[in-house]
């Protein structure tokens, strides 16, 4: 062996034991995991917030007996507020879960 060679296989050496890629495949494992988590806690959320908007919008309908460009703006863009609107100045028997029979009858 000459020096050359020693002096690549101390290189190879050296780069294998610090290597920075060899060090994050732990890391890149259980970022798979870690990306399943994410990605179902991601789909609950938005499917959470779809349901809140598309409530937000029936309650607009429901408010305004009907279309109103204001109502149905308030409610798609800051539908938790505008729920929390329409039940502070209309209350809740409107939802009809909560409702009776005259909650398909619309809000005043």
């Amino acid at each position: 062996m000459t020096l050359l060679d020693d002096v690549k296989n101390a290189a190879m050496k050296y780069a294998q034991l610090y290597n920075p890629i060899k060090k994050t495949e732990k890391f890149e494992e259980d970022s798979e995991v870690n990306e399943a988590k994410t990605g179902l806690y991601s789909t609950m959320t938005s499917i959470f917030w779809l349901i809140v908007v598309v409530f937000a919008i029936y309650l607009s309908f429901k408010k305004n007996n009907g279309f109103n460009i204001l109502g149905f703006l308030a409610a798609f863009f800051f539908a938790p507020i505008y729920i929390i609107y329409v039940v502070a100045t209309t209350g809740l028997m409107f939802i009809p879960i909560v409702g009776s029979k005259s909650a398909s009858a619309p809000i005043s």
